[in-house]
């Protein structure tokens, strides 16, 4: 929150006070575009304002010799002039794309996971079970319906990136040169093998068998068993994104300037290439039904696009998170899309549609990463507030 980083720093250092408020500022004029992906934008905007406002009379009466004074009525021009600024927005924008979510829900259990946040989290084809891996270092596996722990694995780097299978029986991680798999089936003992140079992002297909990592500029696909290396791709920019459809057919992989390449995964044959006009990384990747050929990416900014890849036209683009989108995910069944964001959300979509459906509130923290269940009913979120949620949504 903007409170806690003023806090923070102000306790550190004083004199970075200043500049803390002057970022903010910053921040503030650069939202009239932003807003339009924001559906309580102002009304956000005003809260934390006012919550700035409260923090620093405080940090005024603690500390008289600051002044503060020129922030303040500097912060109140630069939103009153927001405030016009969104509404003529406002009244270009779409009505559509303003409708509201018509259903909130809680979650109805809370697991306390992992120390150091929770980074993955998978939901197991039975629907029955979840695997999460953590920033402490451990992919542990628990009960969906009683959130009981049922097994840990140990030597995962915390700070790397995880993927399971379908079925949550070959759990991957990676980091700097090494990929780590597990076959908890087999055993807690993790197999590892060379993965080059730093990993920079990871999955693995929905049988367990291959994996596909980016490092650099290549997007390497290996055989999730042996670890031996099945080919190596191109991207020809740094490698922020990977995923391979369901049916082993094509894999995507995302880099700067929004570009998003499209391989054969059975030849490494370049299919297509689709971008967009902005310059975001393209840093989440996800594949719907293979029949549709629905691509969903996400970048720096805090809106979802959703592309034919097929075609390579850009479908739709979804707005409603308040800050960058860390997960996308599609149900098995095609028709729901889940995203989890640094807004410290959960939500829902229609996915042929792009409608709003759910906001999924509670976490204290970045939502690092979303699962659906297989029947569509079910969505587990793991957050940096060390805790799984698991959220009922019934049909819908």
């Amino acid at each position: 929150m903007l409170i806690e980083s003023l806090s923070r720093n102000y306790m550190t250092e004083q004199t970075s006070l200043r500049k803390i408020v002057a970022q903010l500022v910053k921040r503030v004029r650069g939202l009239p575009e932003q807003v339009l992906s924001l559906e309580k934008g102002y009304a956000q905007l005003s809260v934390e304002l006012s919550e700035l406002k409260q923090q620093l009379a405080e940090i005024r009466q603690q500390q008289p010799s600051v002044s503060l004074s020129s922030a303040d009525d500097q912060l109140a021009v630069e939103l009153a002039e927001l405030k016009k600024q969104v509404a003529e927005l406002s009244q270009q924008r779409p009505a559509s794309t303003l409708s509201k979510p018509s259903i909130n829900f809680s979650p109805i259990t809370t697991i306390s996971a992992h120390k150091g946040g929770v980074k993955f989290v998978a939901i197991a084809a039975d629907g029955q079970h979840i695997a999460s891996g953590g920033g402490d270092g451990t992919i542990k596996g628990w009960n969906l319906n009683t959130g009981e722990l049922q097994r840990t694995l140990a030597g995962a780097d915390g700070s790397g990136r995880f993927a399971a299978s379908a079925d949550n029986q070959t759990l991957a991680n990676c980091h700097t040169s090494k990929i780590w798999v597990w076959v908890p089936r087999i055993g807690d003992q993790a197999h590892a093998f060379a993965s080059g140079q730093s990993c920079s992002c990871l999955t693995i297909s929905r049988d367990g068998q291959l994996l596909i990592n980016g490092h650099g500029r290549n997007v390497n696909v290996w055989d999730a068993r042996t670890g031996q290396l099945v080919r190596s791709l191109d991207h020809e920019d740094t490698v922020f994104s990977v995923a391979i459809s369901a049916d082993k057919q094509t894999i995507a992989s995302g880099s700067r300037k929004y570009n998003i390449k499209l391989w054969d995964a059975s030849t490494g044959e370049l299919i297509s290439t689709l971008s967009d006009s902005n310059d975001n990384v393209v840093r989440l990747l996800a594949f719907g039904l293979a029949k549709e050929k629905v691509l969903v990416s996400g970048g720096d900014d805090s809106s979802i696009k959703l592309w034919n890849f097929g075609t390579g036209e850009q479908l739709r683009v979804l707005y409603g998170h308040m800050r960058r989108v860390r997960s996308v995910v599609v149900s098995d069944n095609g028709k729901l899309l889940a995203s989890g964001s640094e807004d410290e959300t959960v939500r829902v979509w229609d996915l042929s549609t792009g409608e709003p459906l759910s906001v999924l509130s509670g976490h204290l923290g970045l939502v690092n990463s979303v699962a659906i269940s297989p029947d569509g009913q079910t969505i587990a979120s793991g957050s940096d507030d060390m805790t799984i949620k698991i959220w009922r949504l019934g049909q819908m």
